[in-house]
């Protein structure tokens, strides 16, 4: 199953993901591969300002939270 709330409140959106999953043998180790590392690239690229990506993978749940400061300067 997947969970995804939005969040906008004032100059701050916030976005909310969780979803469930069963490891594969193939993955056994837990490694991330690259999706991680490149999304934080991304989001420095495109969103310079504060911003905040918090991930936490445990008990067959990967969530993640981010944090967008779009208040024009």
């Amino acid at each position: 199953s997947i969970k995804i709330k939005i969040l906008i409140e004032n100059e701050k959106i916030v976005f909310e993901c969780a979803n469930t999953y069963q490891k594969s043998l193939e993955n056994k180790a837990g490694d991330g591969g690259l999706g991680n590392a490149l999304i934080q690239k991304r989001l420095m690229l495109l969103y310079p300002k504060p911003h905040s990506l918090e991930i936490a993978d445990g008990a067959g749940i990967y969530q993640i939270r981010l944090n967008l400061d779009v208040h024009e300067n």
